[in-house]
């Protein structure tokens, strides 16, 4: 009986020797935690800039309600995430017009220019064609429906306003 040793002193040796080995594993787990919970934080939370680039209720193709119209009959706006900054300047415009008017047999393409949008919610651009500058704003209004006001000034280079044409 002497090669018998009591189960007391064996579990107190066993406990001795694994004792750093115990606290070596409670570390890496415990390191193994956080490290999955920092990637689940940084892989689970949308980035700033894709959290505000939303898209905005007057992007869109907008169509005269006038079918009669002699003036713009289509208004496609579309809006652009410049979520991007390269050597300290924003990627582009947010916002593009493109206007379409009154033709036979089919509509006009003005093409399409950039935009900017004016804290007052207008989305102002200016089609340059060389003749004249016609100066375009454009905004939502609510209602019972969502309807788009757009109003156009032409002025010529030398300087005379020749038409002014709202459409809402």
């Amino acid at each position: 009986m002497k090669d018998e040793t009591p189960v007391h002193s064996r579990s107190s040796e066993l406990v001795r020797i694994t004792a750093p080995l115990f606290r070596t594993v409670r570390a890496l787990c415990t390191l193994a935690v956080v490290v999955v919970a920092v990637t689940m934080l940084i892989t689970l939370t949308p980035d700033r800039a894709s959290a505000l680039c939303m898209r905005p209720s007057e992007d869109g193709a907008w169509v005269n309600a006038n079918a009669n119209t002699r003036s713009i009959t289509r208004v496609p706006l579309r809006f652009v995430c410049n979520d991007t900054i390269h050597n300290g300047e924003v990627a582009g415009p947010d916002w593009y017009v493109h206007l379409f008017g009154k033709c036979h047999p089919s509509d006009c393409d003005w093409g399409e220019i950039a935009a900017t949008r004016h804290e007052n919610g207008w989305i102002y651009g200016v089609y340059n064609q060389g003749f004249a500058k016609r100066y375009v704003w454009t905004r939502t209004y609510s209602g019972p429906t969502l309807r788009i006001g757009t109003e156009l000034i032409t002025l010529l280079t030398n300087g005379l306003c020749i038409d002014a044409v709202r459409t809402a």
